[in-house]
């Protein structure tokens, strides 16, 4: 049976975690099955969990496969590993009528996910509501249909917030890789031309690293920016939240602001060396250079301050996962 390496992401093990449940709970089914006759013909009962457990299979297969790039950039790995799981749960939920004692987890679960993913006007939602509201939250047979559908619609809309949270985080990644690629132009540009370095001189002769321009000083300039934007975002860090997502958008957040320090440090310095910061008071020193250098770089917080609260917002919509729950449910039909 496939499993994740060791040294796998951990929605992988999740995956895995979650398949194996469901498969425990439709081996206890089927053996039910066996044991009580029940009004469902056999035969579609045997389609159904035959079904399921391929499912489940493609589920497991998804999750112990090695990840390449271009898979990675789309979350193929990931949404046929969760989408999988998530129809044989769906089918599971709908073997489960057969028996009246298997339903008796699943009423509260499915009003959670349901509550959590649909909007309140959907009418699904509203009839699930009333429906296990007469019941005291326990799904009868009657209902299952719709609690499947309710299922599958929560579900649908969970993949929608995972698949944008995997675009933002591949906005992130473009953008970061476009500053890195701009620091590097200006670095390349002052050490072929050490006259480059003119533009960071806050008053002849003062510049950087002493009273001439020299072939490091936009570089010099960029690290300082780089460090400061580094340091105010390990401060920022108490802000962001773990993620049971699997795409790290709070690790590329943190290397967005990195480049973005760098760039801030370059246009600061030339915004005073052009005099459209008249009102700042400037002491012409090569030391004065580097603190505004690291002042600016500081200053990207201003701007990647808006792309973390984004970033936030789409995990804490996505980061609902009903593995509690599933665990939950199974040690309930447990012997």
């Amino acid at each position: 049976m496939n499993s994740p390496p060791s040294s796998s992401p951990s929605w992988r093990r999740r995956v895995t975690v979650l398949a194996h449940d469901t498969q425990y709970q439709l081996d206890r089914l089927e053996e039910l099955t066996r044991k009580q006759p029940t009004d469902f013909p056999a035969y579609s009962t045997g389609l159904s969990v035959a079904h399921a457990r391929a499912q489940l299979t493609a589920a497991r297969e998804a999750a112990a496969r090695r990840t390449r790039p271009k898979g990675g950039w789309y979350g193929t790995d990931v949404t046929e590993a969760w989408s999988n799981v998530q129809a044989a749960t769906e089918e599971l939920l709908r073997l489960s009528a057969q028996f009246p004692n298997e339903l008796k987890g699943w009423g509260p679960r499915v009003l959670a996910e349901t509550q959590w993913h649909l909007g309140e006007p959907d009418p699904r939602r509203r009839q699930l509501e009333f429906r296990l509201g007469k019941t005291d939250h326990v799904l009868e047979a009657a209902d299952v249909g719709l609690a499947a559908e309710c299922l599958r619609a929560a579900h649908a809309v969970l993949n929608a917030k995972r698949d944008r949270v995997r675009s933002f985080r591949n906005i992130i990644l473009l953008t970061s890789l476009c500053m890195a690629l701009l620091l590097a132009a200006w670095a390349i540009l002052g050490a072929y031309d050490v006259q480059a370095g003119r533009i960071l001189g806050f008053k002849d002769p003062t510049y950087p690293l002493g009273a001439s321009p020299t072939r490091i000083d936009i570089l010099i300039v960029e690290l300082v920016g780089v460090t400061s934007a580094a340091l105010v975002g390990a401060v920022a860090l108490r802000n962001i939240d773990g993620t049971t997502q699997p795409f790290m958008v709070p690790a590329f957040l943190m290397l967005l602001k990195l480049p973005t320090g760098g760039i801030s440090a370059l246009l600061g310095l030339l915004l005073l060396r052009g005099g459209l910061v008249s009102a700042v008071q400037i002491s012409h020193s090569s030391a004065a250079i580097l603190a505004w250098a690291a002042i600016f770089g500081a200053g990207q917080e201003l701007v990647t301050r808006l792309v973390d609260q984004k970033g936030r917002t789409l995990l804490q919509q996505a980061n609902y996962s009903p593995i509690g729950i599933e665990l939950a449910s199974e040690e309930s039909h447990r012997p």
